[in-house]
């Protein structure tokens, strides 16, 4: 398969604001502004306490007839020709054609005004979003300076350099190449297996990274695979991974994407397990989580979850269970995945690698039931390095420097 290359994603920092700008870096103040989930109903307030406060309302309507929902308007201090990370107001709307928005208690002074929906669920602003700044004809932002009723926002869809694309990077494990390496994409079809007629494969460059273009208009899975010993045949050996989220959940994306990385471990079903270390042995629990695993293997049935949190156990014999659980609730509609999952560990010194040979994920929303799902999901190895801490709690840490604390149950 020919190798394609790709450069890493560039972001320019300025000292004067333009629309491109502000842009990328507003991402982490909106999600800070909206509590990293939904927008806080508490606006900022006159310093000292007194004075009047600005109101900015009006329209939001989107190029090609979008879908709104979910949409958030920004109202964003400006400080030194850029967005006042202190000053930052958003408020979320739902709908779709043309609709209204209104922006309460803004302290006296003059702010751009941003609209963004994550179309692609990457929580950043980047292609494949719809997004909008208001007054910005010609590249120049308008600023706002007092109340108004007419703050109207046309949002459009940002457009990737090459299309509907995605791309990242391969990661290996320390001391190996990116040799013969393949990343595909797996859109899982009603027997669970992955779609052939939608397979988009790309090589990877010898740092890793690769460019899938033309994908799926769906959501699809990232899929990597080594093959290590040159056979063309996914087999003992090889390495083999997915792209996961920020909690450790195989996870699927739509284009277009950036930043999907993937990090390849032990292929599923390959080496035998080896007695885990003493200390590890038992049953870890972080976060809120019960303790309990919610899903029963040999019936496929799920309990009801409770919490957000990891449920991890580490048997004697080198196998292990990991439940995930997470739960978020936004204006009365709440989202659940719960995982399961179980394989082997591989562990050497200070490092530790997950190997789930059997996986399994369930989504539910209580808003949007189209798109709830319960089903196999591929298998992605997880490495850490691993200690126990003076409280006796497991700490695993991430490949990004994250931590998870653990406590013995």
């Amino acid at each position: 398969m020919p190798m394609k290359s790709t450069e890493p994603s560039r972001r320019t920092s300025a000292a004067r604001f333009t629309p491109q700008v502000a842009l990328w870096s507003l991402t982490a103040l909106v999600l800070s502004a909206c509590g990293g989930a939904a927008p806080s109903t508490s606006g900022p307030t006159t310093p000292g306490g007194s004075g009047a406060t600005l109101t900015v309302s009006g329209t939001v309507r989107a190029t090609a007839g979008a879908d709104l929902g979910g949409t958030l308007v920004v109202a964003c201090g400006v400080k030194d020709g850029d967005c006042d990370q202190d000053n930052v107001r958003a408020v979320r709307i739902d709908g779709s054609g043309e609709t209204s928005f209104r922006i309460d208690g803004l302290r006296p002074g003059p702010y751009y005004l941003i609209g963004w929906n994550d179309l692609n669920a990457s929580r950043e602003i980047d292609p494949g979003d719809l997004v909008g700044v208001y007054g910005a004809s010609g590249g120049t932002p308008k600023v706002i300076d007092r109340s108004t009723s007419g703050a109207d926002l046309t949002l459009s869809k940002m457009t990737a350099p090459n299309g509907d694309t995605i791309r990242g990077t391969v990661h290996t494990p320390q001391g190996t190449s990116h040799e013969n390496v393949v990343v595909f994409t797996c859109v899982v079809d009603a027997e669970g297996s992955c779609d052939e007629g939608k397979f988009v494969a790309s090589g990877v460059t010898a740092q890793g990274q690769y460019v899938l273009e033309d994908v799926p208009t769906e959501p699809f899975y990232v899929v990597a695979w080594q093959d290590a010993n040159g056979d063309n045949q996914p087999g003992p050996g090889d390495l083999y991974g997915a792209h996961l989220d920020d909690t450790g959940t195989v996870t699927r994306v739509l284009a277009p994407r950036t930043t999907v990385d993937v990090r390849l471990g032990g292929f599923p079903g390959t080496a035998p397990a080896k007695p885990a270390p003493s200390g590890l042995t038992g049953t870890w629990i972080s976060g809120t989580s019960t303790g309990v695993d919610y899903y029963n293997p040999g019936t496929g049935a799920w309990a009801p979850p409770s919490g957000t949190g990891a449920l991890l156990e580490i048997h004697p014999d080198g196998t292990f269970t990991r439940g995930v659980t997470v739960q978020l609730s936004n204006y009365g509609c709440t989202t659940t995945v719960i995982g399961h999952y179980s394989g082997r560990v591989r562990v050497s010194g200070s490092n530790l690698t997950l190997e789930p040979t059997s996986s399994r994920q369930k989504y539910t929303s209580s808003c949007n039931s189209s798109l709830n799902y319960d089903r196999e999901v591929p298998n992605s190895s997880l490495a850490f390095t691993w200690a126990l801490d003076a409280d006796g709690r497991l700490v695993l840490t991430w490949p990004s420097g994250g931590k998870t604390y653990y406590n013995r149950t």
